[in-house]
């Protein structure tokens, strides 16, 4: 649910983004492949779309979908790392005795070793993989494709500022979530309690 609630929030950034670039009929497509497979197509996306007056790409294909790779697989994993902590800090409220908390901190560090691995590799793997196959030589300067001849002025809420914009509000999202689910579990023990 998190993840299509994630993504489902970028997929809307893709659909302004796409409109913006005259995209046309591609661009539905680009917003199903984000929902449904978002670390693999929002990289892909964001190195082929066409670019608007006054942006460059630098290095080729290759490099620029695993250098948008490595950047979102970062923002995904700060986001659901604040995810976690959050639910670990609500989840610890309610432990009593020293060994509970102790069993917590260990779980939470562990936990957090888990997801720092999960970061890392991917990350510096794409990170590797994308310097060995960059090409210094590719350059492309925009306005290209459907926005060649057109003024088409570029936009932070076109590049990164408008995917992290977009994230920030993913995880707002899942915080008014999760306190609407645990609030809606709340009452329902206090009723089937209370009966």
């Amino acid at each position: 649910m998190s993840y299509f609630l994630l993504y489902g929030v970028l997929a809307l950034w893709v659909v302004f983004d796409g409109v913006t670039r005259k995209m046309g009929a591609s661009t539905v497509l680009w917003v199903l492949g984000t929902v449904l497979l978002g670390p693999i197509i929002l990289p892909i996306y964001l190195a082929l779309r066409p670019l608007k007056q006054g942006e460059v790409r630098e290095g080729g294909t290759a490099w620029n979908v695993l250098k948008n790779f490595a950047i979102l697989w970062t923002i995904v994993m700060v986001i659901v790392t604040i995810a976690v902590l959050m639910n670990v800090a609500d989840v610890t409220k309610g432990l009593n005795t020293e060994a509970e908390r102790a069993g917590a901190g260990l779980g939470t560090l562990i936990g957090m070793a888990v997801l720092g691995a999960i970061w890392f590799f991917p990350t510096i793997g794409a990170a590797v993989l994308g310097f060995l196959l960059k090409k210094s030589t590719v350059v492309e300067t925009g306005p290209t494709g459907p926005l060649v001849g057109q003024t088409s002025s570029a936009s932070p809420v076109g590049g990164w500022a408008g995917v992290i914009a977009a994230a920030v509000l993913g995880l707002i999202a899942l915080v008014v979530l999760a306190n609407t689910t645990k609030r809606e579990h709340s009452s329902e023990s206090a009723t089937s309690s209370g009966a």
